[in-house]
C-alpha cells in the first residue's frame, strides 16, 4: 500500500527543493535550494501506522531519520519492531539517533554496521 508523503516529527505541508539533474541523490527535506520545487505532505509514522502491527522499520531518508523516529514513538513503543536506521547523513546522527531510540525504549540493543560494499554508509541495527 503506497503512501504519497514524507515522514517527520509532525504532520504538515512543505516544499521539497532539488535540482533537476540530481536523480534523487540530492533530494531531502533538509536541502534548501534547487531549480525545482515540489509541494509535499509530511506525516508521522504514528499517524500512518498507529492501528497496524509493525515488526520492522528501515529508514534511509536523507538526514530526516531522527525527525521520523520522533514521529514514530507510539508505534515503536507499542510494537517493539526491529529497526535499521541510517546514521551517516549528518555527523550528529552518530549520537542523536541512538539517544532517540533509547528515549523511546531504553531496552533496545544497538549495533553499528554497514551494508555490504558500502562502507561509508553507517546503519544502526536495533533489536530487543
Amino acid at each position: 500500500e503506497p503512501f504519497y508523503c514524507a515522514v517527520g516529527y509532525k504532520s504538515n505541508q512543505t516544499v521539497l527543493q532539488y535540482n533537476e539533474n540530481d536523480f534523487g541523490m540530492g533530494m531531502g527535506l533538509l536541502k534548501q535550494g534547487g531549480d525545482m520545487e515540489q509541494p509535499i505532505t509530511v506525516k508521522t509514522i504514528d499517524e500512518i501506522f498507529s492501528n497496524k502491527k509493525i515488526t520492522y522499520i528501515k529508514m534511509d531518508i536523507e538526514g530526516e531519520e531522527k525527525a521520523a523516529l520522533d514521529g514514530a514513538m507510539y508505534v515503536i513503543r507499542h510494537n517493539k519492531p526491529k529497526l535499521m536506521i541510517s546514521g551517516y547523513h549528518k555527523i550528529e546522527d552518530l549520537w542523536e539517533i541512538p539517544e532517540t531510540i533509547w528515549k523511546i525504549n531504553e531496552d533496545y540493543k544497538i549495533y553499528v554496521g554497514h551494508a555490504p560494499e558500502v562502507s561509508m554508509e553507517k546503519e544502526f541495527y536495533c533489536t530487543l
